[in-house]
C-alpha cells in the first residue's frame, strides 16, 4: 500500500535535475532506485517525507547528492555517532562533509554541504547558535523509527532532534526508518510531526523470500552452496558464526567472517577480500540490524563487529538468516542488503531457517539483555547520592550494585543515550557522573516506562514472526501482513508462489548450481572452480576500495 502510493505521487511531481543523478551515480556507483527518485522528487518540491526499508546507505548519498548538485545545506542526523565516523571517512575525501562533534569547540563551515551531527550532539550549545545565522535547508535522520519505545530498538537521543527541529527554522524534514508495524509508524510519526507528511516505502520487490525449519536441511554447506553468490549468511552470535564459517570452508567453499570476535585487522582484511569486485564469495558474519539495546547475541555492540550498516555490497545476490531474528523490522533491514543487485542478475533469494521453536529462544535472549528498571532504579540512587560534579567508575558502580556488569553498562549506555550523563575514559577504566539532579530525576519515570514497552512489544514482535514462519501462502504476503501492510497480491517468486525457486528438495536452483568443488581449493577462493564467473577487474592490489 505504501510503495504503491509512493510512485503514485512521485509521477504528479516534476523529474530532479539530471546533475542530481549523475552526483548520485557518482557516490553511490550505482542509479537510483523508484523510492529514492522519489525520494528526491519530493524534496525538491518542498515535501517534508517519511520513508522506510531504505538501504543501508540511502539517506547519507541522498543528503549528500542534495549538498553537492544543489548547493543545500542539509544536516544529517543519526544515534550512532561511529557510523558517522566512518561516512565521513569515506565521502570526506570526495564531498563536502563535515563531522560536528557531540562535545567541545564547535565551529559550523558557512556555505552548502552535508554536517554529520549523532543526536547526542543536539545537546551542544553551540550547535544551534552556530546554525541560527545561516540554518540548514534540510534536515535527514536515520532509524526514525527508534524514537519510540515501541520500535525494537529505541534511541532516546533522537527525541532531541525533534524539540530542536523548531529553532533551526523547521526546514524539510527526510526521516528513514525500517519497515514498521503500524503502531511504531503511527508514533514515531507523531513524534516527528509528520502525522500529515508523505509517505515512501521500498518495495521488498526481486526477491525470493523463503522460510526452512532448521529439520529440513542436513547442514548448511548443502544449503549454501546451490544459492548464486555473492552470498552472506547472518548468525545470532560470534561462535554460531565461526562454527557455520568451520562448516563452509570444510566443504572447501570460498568464505569469509566477520563479528565481534575478531580483531580490527582480521575483520578489515576479510571485508576487504569479499568486496574485490567480480569475487564470487561467502561471507559468515553477525548482524548489525539488530537492536542496539540488546542484540540476540554475545555482543552488546553492533558496530563495527557487526555487518550491515556501515556497508553493503551493491552486487549481493543471496542472504541466509541463521535462526529468527530478534524482529520483522530487523530482518526487512537485513532484505534491503539484497536491493542492490541488478535486475538482469535474476532474483535474489533470502533464506531464513527457524520455526515456532525458535521463538523461546530468541525471547529468552532479548528479556535477558533488555535493560531492567529496577538497574535502572539503583543506578540512579548512586549517582544522586554523588557531590555535584563527582565521578564514579563504572567498576565501583557494579561492585556496589553486585548485579550483572551487562546489566548496568546497559543502563549506563541508555542514561547517555538520554543526555542525562556524561562517560570519560582513561586506559580502560570507564568513569561516570550525573549532568544534573533534575536531569536525572526526570529521566527515571520516562526511561522506566520505555523498558516497560520494550518487553511488552517484544512478545509481539516474537508472535508476529512465528505467524511469518508458519504462513501457508505467499511469503511476502505474509511479511507484509504481519506488519499491518496491505498485501500487493501474491509475487511469484517465493517457496510457495513457484516450488522450483526452492533451495531444498531436488529444486531447480539446487539442480543448476551444484557446488563445485576442488581438494586444493585456496581459502580465497581464487580457482575457477570455486568461485562464479571470471574477476572483472584488472589489479587485484588495488581493486580494494570499499566505496568504489
Amino acid at each position: 500500500m505504501i510503495g504503491a502510493m509512493a510512485l503514485a505521487t512521485s509521477q504528479s511531481i516534476r523529474d530532479p535535475e539530471p546533475g542530481l543523478s549523475d552526483e548520485f551515480e557518482r557516490l553511490a556507483n550505482r542509479p537510483l532506485s523508484e523510492t529514492e527518485h522519489a525520494v528526491l522528487v519530493q524534496v525538491g518540491a518542498g515535501h517534508s517525507l517519511w520513508t522506510e526499508g531504505l538501504r543501508p546507505e540511502s539517506l547519507a548519498l541522498l543528503a549528500i547528492s542534495l549538498s553537492q548538485a544543489k548547493n543545500k545545506r542539509v544536516l544529517f542526523v543519526s544515534a550512532d555517532a561511529d557510523l558517522l565516523l566512518q561516512r565521513q571517512h569515506r565521502f570526506g575525501a570526495r564531498a563536502a562533509t563535515q563531522l560536528l562533534p557531540e562535545q567541545g569547540p564547535l565551529r559550523v563551515a558557512p556555505g552548502s554541504g552535508t554536517f554529520f551531527c549523532s543526536a547526542l550532539g543536539l545537546l551542544n550549545p553551540q550547535l544551534v547558535t552556530s546554525f541560527a545565522s545561516q540554518p540548514p535547508d534540510l534536515i535527514f535522520v536515520e532509524h526514525a523509527h527508534a524514537v519510540t519505545p515501541l520500535s525494537f530498538e529505541y534511541r532516546p537521543s533522537l527525541e532531541l532532534l525533534s524539540k530542536v527541529r523548531a529553532t533551526l527554522g523547521n526546514p524539510t524534514f527526510v526521516a528513514s526508518a525500517a519497515h514498521s508495524s503500524p503502531e511504531v509508524r503511527d508514533e514515531a510519526r507523531a513524534r516527528w510531526g509528520l502525522t500529515d507528511g508523505r509517505l515512501l516505502a521500498e518495495p521488498l520487490y526481486g526477491l525470493s523470500l523463503q522460510v526452512l525449519p532448521e529439520s529440513a536441511h542436513r547442514s548448511t554447506a548443502e544449503l549454501v552452496a546451490p544459492l548464486p553468490r555473492p552470498a552472506l549468511i547472518l548468525c545470532a552470535t560470534p561462535a554460531q558464526a565461526d562454527a557455520v564459517y568451520a562448516e563452509l570452508i570444510a566443504e572447501q567453499l570460498p568464505c569469509h567472517r566477520y563479528h565481534a570476535g575478531l580483531s580490527a585487522k582480521e575483520r578489515a582484511t576479510e571485508l576487504l577480500q569479499f568486496a574485490l569486485p567480480g569475487r564470487r564469495a561467502i561471507l559468515v558474519a553477525t548482524s548489525s540490524f539488530g537492536p542496539s539495546s540488546g542484540l540476540a547475541g554475545e555482543n552488546d555492540g553492533r558496530f563495527p563487529e557487526d555487518f550491515g550498516r556501515g556497508y553493503a555490497r551493491g552486487d549481493l545476490r543471496s542472504l541466509v538468516h541463521v535462526g529468527m531474528p530478534s524482529s520483522l523490522e530487523q530482518y526487512g533491514q537485513e532484505l534491503g542488503l539484497l536491493k542492490a543487485q541488478n535486475s538482469d542478475a535474476g532474483p535474489g533469494y533470502a533464506v531464513a531457517i527457524f520455526g515456532k521453536e525458535h521463538s523461546f529462544v530468541t525471547s529468552a535472549l532479548l528479556d535477558r539483555k533488555r535493560p531492567c528498571p529496577d538497574t535502572l532504579s539503583s543506578v540512579i540512587v548512586q549517582l544522586k547520592g554523588l557531590a555535584r560534579g563527582s565521578w564514579l567508575s563504572e567498576r565501583t558502580l557494579v561492585e556496589t550494585l553486585g548485579g550483572s556488569e551487562r546489566a548496568v553498562r546497559l543502563v549506563l549506555r541508555f542514561l547517555k543515550d538520554a543526555g542525562a550523563v556524561e562517560t570519560a575514559t582513561e586506559g580502560s577504566q570507564v568513569a561516570v557522573r550525573g549532568l544534573s539532579l533534575g536531569a536525572l530525576k526526570k529521566v527515571e519515570k520516562e526511561l522506566g516506562r520505555a523498558f516497560g514497552l520494550l518487553r511488552e512489544h517484544d512478545q509481539l514482535r516474537s508472535a508476529r514472526l512465528t505467524e511469518f514462519a508458519e504462513a501457508t501462502g505467499c511469503r511476502l504476503a505474509a511479511f507484509q501482513l504481519a506488519l499491518g501492510q496491505e498485501p500487493q497480491g501474491v509475487c511469484g517468486r517465493c517457496d510457495f508462489c513457484d516450488p522450483t525457486m526452492r533451495v531444498e528438495g531436488g529444486s531447480r536452483l539446487s539442480r543448476e548450481r551444484a557446488p563445485q568443488r576442488r581438494p586444493n581449493a585456496e581459502h580465497f577462493g581464487t580457482s575457477a572452480d570455486s568461485r562464479e564467473g571470471p574477476l572483472d577487474f584488472d589489479d587485484e592490489e588495488t581493486a580494494y576500495a570499499l566505496d568504489a
